[in-house]
């Protein structure tokens, strides 16, 4: 299961060892800490993948944590245990992103479960994000006039009316859409279209992810 992270973070000794030996048998590379601040120091953006946090801690709570991160950009999906079942943490923490709240005791399958859920989310961000920096590449080697041409494209203008506004002829903007479909490896007007919409979309934080991050690593305990 390589790329499977998952980050144990319980101020309670016996229960993250006993979860850390139950996901490493899972086939996960489980890194456990004592308390958000490991979490924070150690956290190794190049290995995304699931936090299982618990809610109640003395140093820092894991609804205090979740926002920590949210700041920081870091985009790991996040699996709240509790011992206690406060349906206002369950609320706030849902909110603001948490995939999952476990109370305890609960089932390895049903954490499993969560965790293979949470994974899948991640990996699907990552993908995102790759999709996105190749765009991105992409869009940088045009020049300015290009960038122009493609924005006017994008926005469903046309070629002889594009023409008219920058005063050129018909025949310089098609040299330049001709350049675009190659420089963006677009076959069709309708994907140079497509490409267009997907740019103008904000950049979701990657922190730090990548593809080849997702599938690379190693298991490990902190």
């Amino acid at each position: 299961m390589l790329g499977s992270h998952v980050y144990v973070v319980d101020d309670d000794f016996s229960m993250r060892e006993a979860l850390g030996r139950a996901l490493q048998r899972e086939g996960y590379a489980v890194h456990i800490f004592a308390n958000p601040a490991e979490l924070i120091a150690d956290l190794d953006m190049t290995r995304p993948g699931v936090i299982v946090l618990d809610v109640e801690m003395p140093s820092m709570s894991g609804l205090d944590l979740q926002q920590v991160l949210a700041l920081r950009g870091v985009v790991m999906p996040i699996i709240f245990i509790s011992g206690q079942s406060q349906p206002q943490q369950i609320i706030q923490g849902m909110k603001k992103g948490a995939l999952d709240f476990l109370l305890k005791p609960f089932e390895l399958a049903d954490l499993v479960q969560s965790i293979e859920q949470a994974l899948a989310k991640m990996r699907v961000m990552v993908k995102a994000s790759g999709e996105r920096h190749r765009l991105d590449e992409r869009f940088a080697a045009l020049t300015k006039r290009e960038r122009e041409v493609f924005k006017a494209i994008g926005e469903g203008e046309m070629l002889k009316d594009i023409a008219v506004r920058l005063g050129v002829s018909n025949s310089v903007i098609k040299f330049h859409k001709a350049n675009l479909m190659q420089k963006l490896n677009c076959k069709s007007l309708s994907e140079l279209i497509s490409m267009h919409v997907k740019l103008k979309r904000p950049q979701a934080s990657s922190a730090g992810f990548s593809e080849r991050n997702a599938q690379t690593g190693n298991a490990n305990t902190s």
